[in-house]
């Protein structure tokens, strides 16, 4: 299983998905036979980027709301965050902004109840772009007020820079 994972990474990054996703499902068949939930969780998840980023939002939504369920029978908070996260993106691309923040921020209230700094930095980050893309500019400049601080705090320069572009 974790051979197929890796292969899978290795054709990812070459952005050959049809490979990838190959690899990925012969892993999921394989952790679903050792009944490893923790990698089934990440391969569905994995398996729900290749579709976001081939545009089949719908394929992707149902990969991420399968590796979300595992997470939260685990209790594996950072990793529902991240799905929360992108459920948040597909929300986005398909120009539904409130599901889109709603998700957003149920990831940054995870993240602030984990201690996860720069996972709160980078929600903030996208709920600023969602309110500027929405018109809100009131809303959209609080938050990126809020993403410098915090990107400046946490000695992040990339991110600040991102932030004050918004």
């Amino acid at each position: 299983s974790r051979a197929c994972s890796n292969l899978s990474v290795v054709e990812y990054s070459r952005g050959e998905y049809t490979k990838a996703t190959q690899y990925l499902l012969e892993s999921l068949g394989i952790s679903r036979k050792l009944n490893d939930e923790i990698t089934i969780a990440a391969v569905l998840g994995n398996l729900g980027n290749i579709s976001s980023i081939q545009g089949d939002l719908e394929e992707a939504e149902n990969y991420y709301l399968q590796a979300m369920e595992i997470h939260k029978k685990l209790d594996a908070w950072r990793e529902i965050a991240s799905v929360e996260d992108n459920l948040g993106g597909l929300a986005r691309r398909r120009k539904e902004f409130e599901t889109s923040f709603q998700h957003h921020m149920q990831s940054y209230l995870i993240r602030v109840q984990i201690g996860d700094k720069i996972g709160q930095l980078y929600c903030v980050l996208n709920m600023s772009v969602l309110a500027l893309e929405i018109g809100n500019l009131e809303q959209g400049k609080n938050l990126s007020t809020e993403a410098i601080n915090m990107a400046r705090e946490l000695g992040i320069k990339n991110i600040e820079g991102r932030a004050i572009k918004n």
